[in-house]
């Protein structure tokens, strides 16, 4: 379902203003089922510019691949951008459209294209995916959240933008999945600038790059009590003595900086009303088969995610 809801709202209906079909047919567009493919080669692309003569050959690998012309078949182009979405005043046509001497070329509109798609859809599955896990491993959290959805909503009309954004334990449910399972669990790498920069003190030169690995300032000590348990009640006010030093404005899954995630705010508004309908509707229980899914997972710019296997029913206590 994951993979399926991220192919659906964003980038189909917010980015090209048209459905990916995947809730309704089960498959992926190949534009989505090749991110991880693509994840992989990125991430093994940068590690090999690391050494001065392979670097040499992959640029001139990318020179000469630039240079080639491109089937407009392929998965990277589709779906192919048109003039149909300026015309149709689909969401993309604030890329497509502007004077004609400052529009982009159309390598320059697929490529952008490409990495809104990747960075709002493959992020957001990894998000769901994780919170609908460690819910499942942890029964007393699910069901009190299960309840809470079902009792303060009568109706699944009921479940507005507006009104989740102010469920208190939905939020902290979330927030607390972004931390032990950050959607970009990597380096967030930056770039000081041309006079250099003082970091933590110490005065950086300029054209340095700087980095912070997410997941491990997640799982630190030195932020987090307990930094390994799920513990959603850090995240709410009131809080706790015991939680009360937690270091929250560690977290950054949405990076961090003048240039963090502009689509922040939508994955919030998605991640909560697929979470909320998904418990309101139904009554989840993990297979046995994915009781390890979050253990040995890799990183490649993204969880590299085995299928996450849980049985659905239809919902049977509900406040009417």
């Amino acid at each position: 379902m994951g993979n399926d809801t991220r192919g659906d709202f964003y980038p189909g209906d917010v980015i090209l203003g048209e459905k990916f079909g995947g809730l309704e047919n089960g498959q992926c567009r190949p534009i989505i089922a090749v991110i991880p493919c693509l994840a992989r080669a990125f991430t093994s692309a940068v590690e090999l510019t690391q050494y001065p003569g392979i670097r040499y050959m992959m640029n001139t690998f990318w020179t000469w691949f630039n240079r080639a012309p491109k089937s407009p078949k392929t998965p990277m182009t589709e779906p192919k951008l048109t003039e149909s979405h300026i015309k149709e005043n689909k969401p993309i046509s604030r890329i497509l459209e502007g004077p004609e001497d400052q529009r982009l070329s159309p390598v320059e509109k697929e490529a952008i294209t490409m990495a809104l798609i990747i960075a709002g859809s493959e992020t957001m599955a990894t998000l769901l995916a994780g919170s609908i896990y460690l819910l499942l491993k942890h029964h007393v959290y699910l069901k009190k959240l299960t309840s809470t959805l079902r009792t303060q909503f009568h109706t699944s009309s009921d479940m507005t933008l507006s009104a989740l954004k102010e469920q208190q334990y939905l939020n902290a449910i979330l927030k607390e999945s972004l931390r032990l399972y950050p959607p970009a669990p990597g380096n967030l790498f930056r770039r000081t600038e041309k006079e250099g920069h003082v970091v933590m003190g110490e005065v950086i030169p300029s054209n340095t790059t700087l980095t912070m690995n997410l997941w491990a300032a997640n799982r630190s000590a030195l932020n987090f009590h307990l930094p390994d348990n799920m513990v959603p009640e850090r995240w709410i006010q009131p809080r706790s003595a015991e939680y009360q030093d937690d270091d929250r404005s560690a977290m950054r899954p949405f990076s961090i900086g003048p240039q963090d995630c502009p689509g922040r705010n939508f994955a919030w508004a998605e991640a909560r009303l697929v979470l909320a309908y998904t418990l309101w509707n139904l009554d989840l229980e993990l297979v046995s088969e994915s009781q390890d899914w979050m253990t040995w997972q890799k990183v490649f710019m993204f969880w590299m995610k085995p299928p996450l296997r849980v049985r659905c029913t239809p919902a049977q206590t509900r406040v009417e």
